[in-house]
């Protein structure tokens, strides 16, 4: 069967790989983030082990630092669907009608019954989570029961949904959490391969004239918002570089 790998929130799971083959989430976590986390097995196994948890709402500005703020969102979604084969059916959700079903969803609420056995692909979104009344409140979904328009929202970007999740303030306290251990254990991938993105992401340079400079805006930002402090790299800008531009 393999080793699985999972980016979730409660018992919400939003991604997952397998092997090594899996999507890099470490630049929505720090290193401080490492921890002990539930792992959900069959036949009812819960077991702790090492994994990275953070709080939605310390995650919410590094999707806008990632390129996922809320007004983005719209045409993530709509490249989404752009890629959706021709031969599948029409997708019955608009973005804002997505959006609506997402930012009313409270996590906590949604609750999993163990038994609900397996699953072709695209069928556990249409024939379970569809039919679940926090999915309801807004539209009817469950009526949605062809596979492949649940394989269409298996697949979809998982980015999109944490940042639309993160708009409830029910969801702000809750743990996103990186489940990585069995692939580590199992000999898929190194720790340090896990850990290579960790604390970091698309990085934003800022360049100063002076190291007094630098060291108030490190310290400032790492004050006022340590949950993205890692993402800003600073530079000291070369006066004898520019004098040199300005004389030509």
């Amino acid at each position: 069967m393999g080793s699985m790998v999972s980016l979730g929130i409660g018992k919400l799971e939003l991604d997952w790989g397998k092997n090594n083959f899996y999507r890099d989430h470490g630049s929505l976590f720090q290193p401080s983030d490492v921890g002990d986390i539930l792992y959900y097995y069959a036949d009812n196994v819960i077991e702790q082990k090492e994994g990275l948890s953070r709080k939605l709402c310390l995650i919410k500005r590094r999707l806008d630092l990632l390129g996922y703020s809320i007004a983005s969102l719209k045409k993530h979604y709509e490249i989404h669907l752009g890629e959706v084969p021709d031969y599948y059916p029409d997708v019955p959700l608009s973005y804002d009608e997505f959006y609506a079903v997402a930012s009313n969803l409270d996590v906590s609420k949604i609750s999993l019954d163990e038994d609900w056995g397996d699953y072709d692909p695209g069928e556990f979104l249409t024939r379970y989570l569809f039919k679940h009344p926090e999915f309801n409140k807004i539209h009817n979904l469950s009526e949605i029961v062809d596979k492949d328009i649940g394989l269409v929202f298996e697949n979809i970007d998982p980015y999109i949904t944490l940042r639309i999740l993160a708009e409830n303030p029910a969801n702000s306290d809750l743990d996103v959490y990186w489940g990585y251990a069995d692939i580590v254990d199992n000999g898929w991938v190194q720790k340090d391969e896990i850990f290579s993105n960790v604390g970091s992401g698309q990085e934003i340079l800022i360049v100063t004239e002076g190291s007094s400079d630098t060291h108030i805006l490190k310290k400032a930002i790492s004050i006022l918002y340590s949950d993205i402090s890692d993402f800003f790299t600073f530079v000291l800008k070369s006066t004898e570089f520019s004098l040199n531009l300005c004389s030509q």
